[in-house]
């Protein structure tokens, strides 16, 4: 599951292609693509997402809730509708 590319929900409901660095304690701690090499360097730092709000990674999936986003200013629950769990957090948490 480390650095496997997935969708996190951001609290404003924005659609965020991220990388998994780690989970723990229900959270799942991710980075931005662009910084990952900060992020192994220590520059940067992951971010903690609940693992709720984190989705297995789809192009069609992810290309739609960013055209909703991009369009609305705003997802809503719906929208996350045809998202999917990772298969590597199901057995996790």
């Amino acid at each position: 599951m480390i650095e496997d590319t997935v969708i996190v929900r951001a609290a404003s409901g924005q659609p965020l292609r991220r990388v998994v660095i780690e989970s723990r304690n229900g959270l799942v701690y991710v980075a931005n693509p662009a910084l990952l090499d900060r992020v192994k360097n220590g520059a940067s730092h992951p971010v903690g997402f609940p693992v709720m709000d984190v989705f297995a990674f789809d192009e069609d999936v992810y290309a739609s809730l960013e055209a909703v986003w991009q369009t609305n200013g705003a997802t809503v629950i719906d929208d996350w509708r045809n998202a999917s769990r990772p298969e590597t957090l199901n057995n996790r948490f």
